[in-house]
């Protein structure tokens, strides 16, 4: 909904002190996002790795990789997936982050773009399934 400009007059300066102050004293934060956030990311380029978690909504984990190698990326697995899609659709989807996160070497915290509060959110199969496979794999 921010213009660039909006976000650089109104926002931004305020976070960009935080972020500083965080990385100057080594601290981390975790931003959770609302939309996309992804026309904004080059302003998350400076900050070291361990200061700056970006829990996204609407942006692809895979691109803000790619743009954010200094971040730790959250998201990845939609919550209409786990509450309408298949077990198999789910387990395949973990898989596929697993690999393309490069999961194993940290950076990537998994969990679901939307907040999960209704029932219908979460199909029970599929949330074992996802728990089973985390479990296994050490996600």
């Amino acid at each position: 909904v921010m213009s660039e400009a909006q976000w650089e007059k109104y926002y931004w300066p305020v976070l960009e002190r935080l972020l500083d102050a965080c990385a100057l004293k080594k601290k981390s934060v975790r931003i959770t996002c609302e939309g996309a956030l992804g026309r904004f990311f080059k302003y998350f380029e400076k900050y070291p790795k361990g200061v700056l978690t970006l829990n996204l909504d609407e942006d692809d984990v895979l691109d803000a990789r790619k743009a954010l190698p200094n971040a730790c990326i959250a998201g990845g697995l939609t919550a209409n997936m786990l509450g309408r899609g298949t077990k198999e659709d789910c387990i395949n989807r973990l898989k596929f982050l697993y690999e393309e996160m490069d999961a194993k070497n940290g950076g990537f915290i998994l969990t679901t773009d939307k907040f999960i509060s209704y029932r219908n959110d979460a199909n029970p199969e599929n949330l074992k399934a996802v728990c089973d496979f985390v479990t296994e794999f050490r996600f």
